[in-house]
């Protein structure tokens, strides 16, 4: 009798073992849960973004996205790509744009609001008056 209930505690205990991946995941807060790998689902545009920690509170992201439908106008055609570096501001991401496909975003900054739910995040700008801009969405890679 006590052997089978050494074996079924082992078995319940092995089910909700917490793997490190796991641990580490669920322990990310305030900007380190927009860490990792993400492919843009709808509404955003195709493509993919890599977001990585540095130091301290910065953040590095590397992206790109090609258009979801194309009227046939160059600017809808073109790929874009960039690479954006990262203050965290509690739970907000102040980027600056360091590489941009379009020259003109080059050295600007955005500050960016998000929301995760499970492997989905939604993202906003934030714009100067306080609103939001249209939503963004993401769906983390494994």
């Amino acid at each position: 009798m006590k052997t089978k209930v050494y074996a079924a505690s082992l078995a319940l205990a092995a089910c909700s073992m917490v793997t490190p991946a796991d641990a580490a995941e669920s322990a990310r807060t305030g900007c380190d849960i927009y860490v990792g790998a993400w492919e843009y689902v709808t509404p955003s545009s195709p493509g993919r973004v890599i977001i990585t920690k540095l130091t301290g509170s910065k953040y590095l992201a590397v992206w790109i996205t090609t258009p979801a439908a194309s009227t046939g106008a160059p600017e809808e055609t073109a790929s874009n790509a960039g690479a954006w570096e990262a203050t965290c501001e509690g739970s907000r991401l102040r980027w600056r744009v360091l590489f941009s496909t379009s020259r003109a975003e080059i050295g600007k900054e955005y500050v960016q609001e998000g929301q995760l739910e499970g492997d989905t995040m939604q993202f906003w700008t934030v714009l100067p008056d306080g609103g939001r801009s249209n939503m963004g969405a993401g769906r983390r890679l494994k």
